[in-house]
């Protein structure tokens, strides 16, 4: 395992890290591998209305795992500790309560489980999946700073909660190739708070041998939507 990656980045920000494996697509792939995955998306549906994680929702309980728990746990398997931690947390579900129910139905597999019909929140939810909310726009008195053509040169800065800003384009020069308009910022800080408010949000182009060195093909590129204040 990379060892540089261990010690200067967080688990989740693994974009251009080297030594863990190829990546194996299948155009067929399902989109659950195993019935308890789609039952994991199913229960974080329905706590979503109860608050029950931190500040950000889901996505800060799976970035606040340990590095370790975070790295050898597969997709849903870092949903499920994550809603179990954010259960305990909140004194929702304990992890006592859960250990023994989870004895019981192990010793006991012909028990039934509860069920509850609700067809007010299924319909609730039913609606919250399937539909599309329109990107929002902010005004800003500000005008944008670069342009489309413009280089640029991405800070080299750390955040101790949540950053968009992928590691792997730190310090590096790309050139900007659209302005998409004044966007909420989306970087937040360990308890929630946000980092700073609306602003430019650029679409980036990098040239794959500025971001891989000689490894990389001579024709690629990559394009990353990224904040103005990480670009100088």
């Amino acid at each position: 395992m990379n060892t540089d990656f261990i010690r200067s980045r967080p688990p989740h920000d693994m974009g251009g890290v080297r030594d863990f494996g190829p990546i194996k697509r299948d155009k067929n792939e399902d989109v659950f591998h195993e019935l308890w995955e789609s039952k994991v998306f199913a229960i974080n549906l329905v706590l979503g209305p109860q608050r029950i994680h931190d500040p950000q929702g889901l996505r800060s309980s799976i970035e606040n795992l340990d590095r370790e728990t975070y790295l050898h746990a597969s997709y849903y398997k870092r949903w499920l500790l994550a809603i179990e931690g954010a259960l305990d947390r909140t004194g929702l579900v304990t992890q006592q309560e859960l250990q023994a129910k989870t004895t019981f139905y192990r010793d006991s597999p012909e028990a039934q489980i509860p069920r509850r019909e609700d067809p007010v929140l299924l319909k609730k939810l039913t609606t919250a999946m399937t539909t599309l909310r329109p990107p929002h726009h902010h005004k800003s008195e500000t005008a944008p700073r670069f342009q489309a053509g413009d280089l640029i040169k991405v800070r080299t800065q750390t955040t101790a909660g949540h950053s968009r800003l992928p590691g792997y384009v730190r310090g590096k020069i790309g050139m900007v190739q659209r302005v998409h308009g004044i966007h909420k910022f989306q970087d937040f800080s360990p308890d929630g708070t946000s980092l700073g408010g609306p602003q430019p949000l650029y679409s980036v182009r990098f040239e794959a041998l500025e971001l891989w060195g000689p490894s990389a093909g001579t024709n690629e590129s990559v394009y990353i939507d990224l904040w103005e204040s990480y670009l100088q």
